[in-house]
């Protein structure tokens, strides 16, 4: 894949230390909020042509790390600010720990402050203790890190002041026991990784690991795609660790030793629906990497050419596309895109009844410049007899920046819940490289004669479509024609120059990958898919010479587990929790929560 292209600068964002994104002044759509080494807190609006600085506020010393959230729980989001002390003030009495809003009048009002020492090390503003309330958590130079929370008055009230052996560097949260519920992570400078639970406003350390390095930085994310969080370290020498939570404790699952790595951080780039890994490393340059196999395997790179200062990952722009934002030593920062190539989206109409019909809607948006050919995917769903989909088979071409929509006829025939799986969409590039996006999960409840839908979670990009998109109804297998849609024609010669160039991918390896994809998804059972199938799906597309048809695939059945963990118990009785502030209700997983682990639910 091409270096992904620097979208943007803001050229009076010199030596950016710390960026947040988020939603601070109410609008519906993200902000930026960047700090500096000059202790110049900014807040852009770059969702427009142009950026445009809402705020600026200058503080004393060094802002050191930034978060947008809801810190106070009031359905607002604030700025919350580490930093350092400046010449003059008092380590200890200073407030290094500040809280902020945005007034719409140009300001940056201090709602709170607390004093951490000389200065905060990070800051990271979650749920930690499983009640949808956030806590601020802390890192000092007094080698200490804090837990406080902010009351609805404005109030800063420190809960646990953990007095650590060295100090923290880097503050995170992951699910490492598997109770649904974060524990907080600290990397220090003692070369460990050390995992704590808050309980009762007290905190237990219950996971300490010993690495060859001093911990500077870590993220969490699905790397894998099976609602399983994994855990991404960068030391101090330049390597990065991928952590699995299994049977309680977090397991080394990779590494990449001495990449030169310096920060890392997990989000979802490509519309695949499994996160990817980004790397900033001491020698300039922005690393994309993918989990492939066991191993991180790296996707594309971005050379910056000086010091690397900061990086976020976040949807800058308002597109609901994430970008990768950098602070570079006294030059701009930049914005560079993601790895988007094309865009799924499935949508079901929210009614229908038993026996009658419910249409779902595929919509694949190409944004490239680049035709694509030979999209394919299949609908799965369970429990089988309890749905008649029609076409189950999808098959397309997409010339440059088109978008192209299938109406999907779903006839429910049965009382209970139906589970329509992942949408994978697979193509091969100008490389030859597989790629693949993933339409999240749908549940449809039928009870009482009628049917409702729901998305088990919130697809990774919103598609916002600026033009009509053309309408496929398949009549019979095959490939759609291509359709040119105002974005500029494509010649003649361009196209056959794309269909020369485009690889081949043998019938026989398509056939065995969908007959591992019907294995995968075919079963009477929500289990969890096996990683060795998916690994063996993207293997068998990317080196179809080795492929011999569906009929050389090894059987690999599912076996559900028969017995249920205390911690599944758990789950399973509480009440999904409502919607965070600034969540959009469209996008929260309740209904499919319900159906899938509560009364009724389909295999469990």
């Amino acid at each position: 894949m091409k270096s992904p292209r620097i979208l943007f600068e803001i050229q009076d964002d010199l030596s950016t230390s710390a960026i947040a994104v988020g939603d601070v002044s109410g609008s519906g759509r993200p902000e930026l909020c960047t700090g500096g080494r000059d202790g110049i807190l900014r807040l852009y609006d770059a969702n427009q042509q142009e950026v445009r600085l809402l705020a600026q506020l200058d503080l004393p010393g060094s802002i050191l790390s930034l978060r947008i959230a809801d810190a106070n729980n009031d359905g607002q989001m604030e700025i919350v600010v580490g930093r350092s002390i400046a010449p003059g003030d008092t380590p200890g009495k200073t407030g290094t720990l500040q809280v902020y809003r945005y007034n719409p009048s140009g300001r940056l009002d201090l709602l709170a402050e607390h004093p951490i020492d000389r200065f905060v090390t990070s800051v990271y503003v979650t749920d930690v203790t499983g009640d949808g309330k956030n806590k601020i958590i802390a890192g000092g130079s007094d080698s200490t890190f804090r837990i406080l929370n902010l009351t609805t008055d404005n109030q800063l009230e420190e809960i646990v002041a953990y007095k650590l052996d060295d100090m923290p560097i880097t503050i995170g949260t992951c699910d490492v026991i598997g109770d649904e519920i974060e524990e907080i992570i600290i990397g220090n400078r003692d070369r460990t990784l050390r995992v704590f639970k808050l309980r009762d406003h007290s905190v237990e350390q219950i996971e300490v690991l010993q690495l060859p390095s001093p911990v500077i930085s870590l993220a969490a994310g699905d790397l894998l795609g099976d609602r399983k969080m994994e855990l991404g370290v960068v030391t101090h020498d330049g390597s990065i660790r991928i952590y699995r939570n299994e049977e309680s404790k977090l397991e080394l699952f990779t590494t990449l030793e001495h990449v030169k790595a310096l920060s890392i951080r997990i989000a979802e780039l490509n519309a695949d629906h499994m996160d990817e890994i980004v790397v900033a490393t001491s020698d300039y340059k922005i690393v994309f990497y993918s989990l492939y196999m066991a191993e991180l395997q790296e996707m594309a790179s971005v050379d910056i050419g000086r010091k690397i200062l900061s990086i976020a990952v976040a949807d800058a722009g308002g597109d609901d596309r994430r970008e990768v934002l950098v602070g570079v030593s006294d030059e701009p920062l930049k914005v560079i895109e993601g790895l988007y190539q094309v865009i799924p989206k499935f949508e079901v109409d929210l009614e229908g009844s038993t026996g009658g019909q419910m249409t779902g809607l595929l919509t694949v948006m190409n944004i490239t410049d680049q035709p694509i050919q030979g999209i394919s995917g299949k609908l799965y769903w369970f429990p089988k007899d309890h749905m008649e989909v029609t076409p189950q088979q999808i098959r397309l071409d997409l010339d440059p920046k088109e978008t192209k929509r299938v109406e999907v006829q779903l006839h429910p025939r049965a009382e209970g819940s139906v589970i329509i799986r992942p949408i994978v969409l697979m193509w091969t590039d100008l490389e030859g490289k597989v790629k693949q996006v993933t339409t999240p999960e749908v549940a449809i409840l039928v009870k009482g004669g009628t049917a409702t839908a729901a998305p088990a979670s919130a697809p990774p990009v919103q598609l916002r479509e600026s033009h009509s998109a053309k309408e496929i109804i398949f009549e019979e297998p095959g490939f759609a024609s291509v359709t040119g849609t105002g974005f500029g024609p494509v010649t003649a010669a361009q196209k056959a120059e794309a269909e020369d160039e485009a690889p081949v991918v043998s019938e026989a390896s398509l056939k065995a990958a969908e007959s591992l994809l019907d294995k995968l998804f075919g079963e009477e059972s929500p289990e969890t898919p096996d990683k060795a199938l998916l690994d063996d799906i993207r293997k068998m597309v990317t080196e179809p010479e080795a492929a011999t048809g569906a009929e050389a695939v090894e059987e690999r059945p599912v076996i559900p587990s028969g017995v249920e963990s205390s911690i599944v118990s758990e789950i399973r009785s509480r009440t999904p929790k409502p919607p965070r502030p600034g969540t959009n209700p469209d996008a929260y997983s309740y209904l499919f929560k319900t159906m899938v682990i509560g009364e009724g639910a389909v295999g469990m």
